[in-house]
């Protein structure tokens, strides 16, 4: 999904319903791009940031995740 956006370093990419973060998490992995989770499961955006935090992103890339009912 992210290749055929054309996700590229410097991008910023907004991931609705954003789960467990792993479109996020690979965004910042495999193409430096920033990005923001946006999920309303509570334990769901703790899981995203443990995760980020576990690949060692958390503090580098920007990632961010919000709980939150659009």
């Amino acid at each position: 999904m992210l290749t055929i956006a054309g996700v590229k370093r410097g991008d910023h990419v907004i991931d609705l319903g954003s789960g467990d973060g792993r479109i996020v998490i690979l965004a910042a992995k495999r193409f430096e791009a920033t990005g923001l989770g946006v999920e309303i499961d509570p334990s769901l955006v703790e899981k995203a940031k443990a995760s980020a935090h576990k690949a060692g992103l958390a503090d580098k890339t920007g990632a961010k995740w919000l709980e939150a009912r659009l």
